[in-house]
Order: structure tokens, then C-alpha cells, then sequence
């Protein structure tokens, strides 16, 4: 089940990582910025989950237990009518992976986002993700 933190009126971000000490650092800094945050450190069996927590964007390990099954994730997020529209930021150490599904992440509008980040990188990719969607005011 998905950990909430946050009491801001942003929009709700859900943070998919297995990596319990970033998972929590992502949360933290997006909680403080505003924003409604729920962390997994797993992936949903029951696509219902994501679409009762109504994220307005998902931050997704596409690596997770050491498999490729946070794509397998993504596929079911983006055939499905209910989630198919909400914005995928993958974010991820593996980029030997992330540039062999290059086209289909870029067909599906995903930002992507290589570990190791910066923080405040990381911020303004998910500010300018939001706003692309419509989900947040243009900073000045």
C-alpha cells in the first residue's frame, strides 16, 4: 500500500521507487514544495490502486527487484481509459535500458530522468512536466 505525506494543496505526485532512502528523499522534497505525495516501494497488482489515488503524476523506477517490471507497469498504466493520461516522469540508473525503449517512453510522452539527479533538477523537471499538462501555474 502506498505511504501519504504531505499536506499541501499542489497537485497529488505518486513516487514508484524500491530504493526505500531515495523513495522517501523524493517525497520529503515534494511534500515540502507543496505538493500531495504517495510512495510505493512496490508496484500495484490492481491497476484500480493507481486510479483511486488519482495522481496527477507519476515519478516510476522502471527497474524494480532488479527486473524491467516498472515498463510492464507503464504498458498497463497506458492501455488502461483511466490512467492512460496521467504523466510519467520514469526515473532511473538504468540507461543502457532507458535508450532501447527510448521510442516507446517518447511515444508515450514520458519525461525521463537518469539516476543520479539533482534534486532541484529533478523539481524543475517535474514543475515544467506540469505545467505541459496543464496541472500547474508557470513560475516567473
Amino acid at each position: 500500500m502506498a505511504m501519504e505525506m504531505g499536506n499541501g494543496s499542489g497537485p497529488h505526485i505518486m513516487v514508484i521507487d524500491d530504493e526505500p532512502v531515495l523513495r522517501e528523499l523524493i517525497c520529503e522534497v515534494l511534500a515540502e514544495e507543496g505538493y500531495r505525495v504517495s510512495g510505493s516501494s512496490t508496484l500495484f497488482d490492481d491497476i484500480d490502486l493507481v486510479h483511486r489515488h488519482a495522481p496527477e503524476l507519476i515519478i516510476l523506477d522502471i527497474v524494480i527487484g532488479a527486473q524491467l517490471a516498472g515498463m510492464e507497469f507503464l504498458e498497463l498504466l497506458k492501455a488502461d481509459p483511466r490512467t492512460h493520461r496521467i504523466p510519467i516522469a520514469v526515473c532511473t540508473a538504468a540507461t543502457h535500458l532507458t535508450a532501447a525503449i527510448q521510442t516507446r517512453l517518447t511515444d508515450w510522452d514520458c519525461l525521463i530522468v537518469n539516476k543520479p539527479f539533482d534534486l532541484d533538477d529533478l523539481l524543475s523537471e517535474i514543475k515544467r512536466c506540469l505545467h505541459q499538462h496543464d496541472l500547474e501555474p508557470a513560475t516567473a
